[in-house]
Parts: structure tokens; C-alpha cells; sequence
């Protein structure tokens, strides 16, 4: 499908532009902070991934705008963490909780490209058809932002 090209375009091009941006800044103007850990983060974790699966969802007439600027950033800040810390380091503090995480933010992307991509260009007169069949996506997407929130807070 087209839809599904140009989603890969913009998600690879705007991880390139994010990893470019990161071998480019200066190191002295970043430090890690270790997070805390516990039902307060959690806490914090779910309410932050809760705001930007909302977001998408909530914006979608702007989704290719949000997939560039969150990829961006997500690919930036990974990239700053192995400058900084190192791979080993960088990893570890993303694993396991990223297993979840960024596969699921892809996922909710793509589920939200899919109603742009609908509403632009395909036009399609059966609007129910559409959240029918992808209800049920967003719904288990949304449980694993809590799964990963759970994760990130109290493993690691």
C-alpha cells in the first residue's frame, strides 16, 4: 500500500534527521540524570506516554507533523545517551521497558497514519468501517503504554 511507504519514509528520514542532529551537537551541554524509580515514576511514565498516545490520536490531521518531530526526538536523545554514557550504558537503561515501548510508539504511528492517511486521500464514505477495524488496535496500542509505564517504573 502507498500509505504504508510513505509512513516508513517519514518514520526512517525523521530517525535519520534525529541521529544526525545528535552526532552533531556538542557534548558539554548534555548530562544523564538518573531517573528515579518506583510507583512515582510510573506514574510519571504513564501520564507523559498517556499525553503523547492522546496527542497522536487526538491530532491526527497533523500525524505526519508529530511522526517527524517525535522520531526526531526519540532518535536524538538515544543518540546523545550513547555519545554520553556509551552503548552499553545507554542500552541498559532502555531495555527492557524500550522493548515495549518503541516498537508500540511505531504501531500507534502507523494506526494514526492510517486515519490520515483515510481522511486526505482515500476519502472513504464507510467512516464507521474505519474505527471498527481499528478500535481494536487502539485499544490493546493504549495497553501497552500501560504495560511499558509498569515496566519502565518498576523494573527498569
Amino acid at each position: 500500500m502507498k500509505s504504508n511507504r510513505v509512513f516508513m519514509v517519514i518514520v526512517v528520514g525523521s530517525m535519520m534527521l534525529g541521529i544526525i542532529a545528535g552526532l552533531i551537537f556538542r557534548l558539554e551541554h548534555f548530562a544523564v540524570h538518573a531517573p528515579h524509580s518506583g510507583t512515582a515514576l510510573f506514574k510519571q511514565v504513564l501520564v507523559a506516554n498517556s499525553r503523547n498516545y492522546i496527542s497522536y490520536a487526538l491530532m491526527f490531521l497533523i500525524e505526519p507533523i508529530l511522526i517527524i518531530l517525535n522520531n526526531m526526538v526519540l532518535a536524538f536523545q538515544v543518540t546523545m545517551g550513547v555519545r554520553v554514557v556509551g552503548i552499553l550504558e545507554t542500552s541498559a537503561k532502555l531495555f527492557p521497558h524500550a522493548l515495549i515501548e518503541i516498537p508500540n510508539i511505531m504501531f500507534y504511528q502507523w494506526l494514526n497514519f492510517k486515519l490520515f492517511w483515510w481522511v486526505y486521500f482515500e476519502q472513504a464514505e464507510n467512516k464507521r468501517g474505519f474505527f471498527k477495524q481499528y478500535v481494536p488496535l487502539y485499544l490493546i496500542s493504549y495497553g501497552l503504554v500501560v504495560i511499558g509505564a509498569v515496566i519502565e517504573g518498576y523494573v527498569g
